[in-house]
């Protein structure tokens, strides 16, 4: 194929090269384990939590499927949407900095990797604090 007029054709860098880039890159080994984290952990509810809430409440598998999806549903909608809130709130003043030129998109990453994380993990504090108070009654 011919390359147009006055455009370059790119350089190829070879796979090794760029797995050992992504992989020097802390904020992508981080978010890639954690989501594995969170597709591990929602698999195993996915597959367990029904038998548990059958045997545990003594209800049967009709109930407890529409049970566990109902909370599923709910509590993924209302987080999705509360979370984003929160973190477009804490984001705020560090997307202001950028926008006036005082830290860079690079910097911006970094504290949007941050803020996440502190949503998330006062996120699972708070689910912990009612899912033990809950089994405690």
């Amino acid at each position: 194929m011919a390359i147009p007029e006055g455009e370059e054709e790119e350089e190829k860098v070879p796979i090794w090269e760029q797995i050992k880039t992504i992989c020097r890159n802390p904020l992508f080994m981080f978010l890639s384990l954690g989501y594995a984290s969170y597709a591990f952990t929602i698999g195993g509810l996915g597959f367990w939590a029904i038998s548990f809430v059958e045997g545990y409440y003594n209800v049967d598998p009709g109930t407890a499927t529409m049970s566990i999806g109902g909370i599923t549903l709910i509590t993924g909608v209302f987080s999705a949407v509360i979370g984003s809130i929160l973190a477009d709130r804490m984001l705020a003043p560090y997307v202001d900095a950028r926008n006036e030129g005082m830290i860079d998109e690079k910097k911006l990453v970094w504290h949007k990797a941050e803020v996440s994380a502190k949503v998330s993990f006062w996120t699972m504090f708070i689910g912990m604090f009612f899912a033990i108070a809950g089994a405690a009654s």
